[in-house]
């Protein structure tokens, strides 16, 4: 399947949205990472690994949504 590159960014800024969200609602600490992945990405393919990837990139580019520290 061959999707358009503002259809992926689109994608791409839907996931972030969602992964704030978990971040917010359930910190980043021990098991926290898989609670994300069963509440918020249930239907994705993505992995409790792929969200803590995001998650420090997201960091890395200075994302002002995303926080270095959480609960």
């Amino acid at each position: 399947v061959c999707l358009s590159l503002n259809v992926l960014i689109f994608i791409i800024k839907a996931e972030d949205a969602n992964l704030i969200i978990g971040l917010n609602r359930y910190g980043t600490r021990y098991f926290r990472w898989a609670k994300i992945k069963a509440k918020l990405f249930a239907s994705s393919e993505r992995t409790n690994i792929n969200l803590k990837d995001r998650y420090r990139q997201l960091l890395k580019k200075g994302d002002s949504r995303v926080k270095k520290y959480y609960n």
